[in-house]
């Protein structure tokens, strides 16, 4: 299977699904991925660039789009669909894991927008859950972590410039808790969640 992952700055996909990446990749799955924007509001985009690539090597990841658009003024037209568009293609994707719309993050929401107008012709399109999903957030898809948590916890050490700036979510109680939480809902001892808009298995 090709599966693509959309997001709009570095740690958002290993915040919502790093777990699920490692058991992709594990699994023989040929995984690439897409950021929006190299997140220069809150840190150095050098650095997270650079420590976006170290969680994808850990991860298993592919190879890893960087689009460099601005941080906070993500747009959902035509230039990001293009580009989206034009990664699906090229490795006959699968399936794509992006943002949820329901997300206070404007990056977020028009990130998902555009992956959705880009990808009218991939078969399964799940959304990942992040800190900022608000309430209306259910989802209906879960995956077992539990062999791949401690790979997520990894990943997310691999962020040591954002680590700094002590985000109460990225703290390890934080990351094991919501695993624990998703796990409990859907009978497994760690999970990660999903939204389903698209599953067609043939």
């Amino acid at each position: 299977m090709n599966i693509l992952i959309v997001g709009a700055h570095p740690d958002d996909y290993e915040l919502g699904m790093a777990g699920t990446i490692k058991k992709h990749s594990s699994e023989g799955n040929n995984v690439f991925s897409i950021i929006m924007s190299n997140g220069e509001v809150i840190g150095n985009q050098k650095k997270r660039v650079l420590e976006t690539k170290k969680s994808a090597e850990f991860l298993g990841i592919k190879q890893t789009y960087f689009f460099n658009f601005k941080d906070t003024k993500i747009s959902s037209g035509i230039e990001s669909i293009a580009k989206i568009e034009k990664i699906t293609k090229k490795h006959n994707i699968d399936r794509i894991y992006t943002h949820s719309l329901k997300d206070r993050h404007q990056d977020h929401r028009n990130t998902c927008m555009a992956v959705l107008s880009a990808s009218r012709k991939v078969k399964q399109i799940l959304f990942f859950e992040s800190p900022s999903s608000d309430v209306d957030f259910r989802p209906t898809f879960f995956v077992d972590i539990s062999k791949y948590l401690k790979d997520k916890v990894e990943s997310l050490r691999l962020y040591k410039s954002l680590l700094k700036l002590k985000k109460r979510y990225l703290e390890l109680k934080a990351i094991k808790d919501g695993a624990s939480f998703r796990g409990y809902q859907s009978s497994l001892e760690s999970a990660e969640s999903f939204e389903v808009f698209r599953f067609i298995e043939k």
